[in-house]
């Protein structure tokens, strides 16, 4: 594609493009000579961070989602994108941190609610997985109904062992 030497936009939605394609040696190429023509331009940063990211270059990725929030430091999908890199990185206090003020802004975010549970059943503390993973449910209906319908297969036997074990764990 061809692409004016100047042009900003033309040169992101190039480096999309690539990215979509998982070229992303191009992808890269193309969202340095964006940044060399607007270093302020957020997107491309976020980009960028997410290239580093799938090659595998963490230190950048995080310098590049860092660089997007020095532009903006509310912009959700680069506070966002940080928490994911934190727990990607097995950093999974920082995820939970930046995971928590980010629900504080959008509660009611799956993904984010999703993540939260996430990392808590990695570290091992079940009743906040449990309890994550319920609010997720409580909020889409599909999810709910699924469910209720695991809920309904199960025994008689089986569901009296179940509430038995759970309270076993929350006391």
């Amino acid at each position: 594609a061809l692409v004016s030497k100047n042009d900003v936009r033309g040169h992101y939605n190039l480096a999309v493009e690539y990215y979509k394609k998982s070229d992303f040696k191009e992808s890269e190429k193309a969202l340095k000579s964006v940044l060399k023509l607007d270093t302020r331009y957020l997107n491309a940063h976020l980009l960028l961070g997410y290239v580093y990211g799938k090659t595998g270059r963490n230190d950048k990725s995080e310098i590049s989602i860092r660089n997007a929030l020095k532009i903006d430091p509310q912009n959700y999908q680069a506070q966002t994108a940080l928490a994911l890199l934190y727990f990607h990185t097995d950093r999974p206090e920082l995820a939970l941190r930046q995971v928590n003020i980010l629900l504080t802004k959008a509660p009611d975010d799956k993904v984010l609610l999703g993540l939260s549970a996430k990392i808590s059943l990695s570290g091992g503390d079940l009743r906040q997985a449990s309890a994550g993973f319920r609010k997720i449910a409580a909020r889409d209906p599909e999810l709910k109904k699924f469910y209720e319908s695991l809920r309904s297969e199960v025994p008689q036997e089986k569901k009296k062992s179940i509430r038995q074990k759970r309270e076993k764990i929350e006391t």
